[in-house]
């Protein structure tokens, strides 16, 4: 299965994104938010089975955007269902929010997806909140993730 963007973005926004497999001549296009303030971002495949994985996001305005979700979506049904959005998302004690920064890659049979993940946690003085980024995997059934290493300095 081959995933290709056309080129048309608006910023960061993906505009529309197309999908064939190898031996097929023509791309099918991707089902896209009909909501205009919604964009998907970090397409990646599972090399050996026909998942496609999407990071979804919401404009807030001024050029920021906002995590909503990952998307599964099943090919070649292009059928899209939420996997893990940032209500699943347990926070410990002190921290303010988590969200998928980046998704990078997910492993041949679709069971893992590795990301950078953003975590904002409170300040030791309760003055303010420091945001770090980690590199993480997440089990596709369970939505377990496992801390590989903090990124320090890095932002996604």
């Amino acid at each position: 299965m081959l995933i290709v963007n056309t080129g048309e973005r608006e910023g960061l926004r993906l505009r529309r994104m197309y999908v064939r497999h190898v031996s097929e001549q023509r791309y099918t296009e991707l089902p896209y938010p009909k909501d205009p303030g919604f964009s998907y971002h970090d397409p990646v495949v599972a090399g050996e089975a026909p998942l496609l994985f999407l990071s979804q996001w919401e404009s807030r305005g001024g050029g920021g955007f906002d995590w909503r979700c990952l998307l599964l979506c099943e090919l070649p049904s292009l059928a899209i269902r939420p996997l893990l959005a940032p209500h699943d998302l347990v926070l410990a004690t002190g921290e303010t929010g988590k969200w998928v920064a980046s998704l990078l890659g997910a492993s041949p049979t679709g069971d893992r997806l590795f990301c950078s993940m953003g975590r904002s946690v409170v300040k030791p003085d309760g003055r303010g909140e420091t945001v770090t980024y980690e590199l993480c995997s997440l089990d596709v059934s369970t939505r377990a993730l496992n801390v590989h290493t903090v990124l320090g300095g890095v932002f996604f």
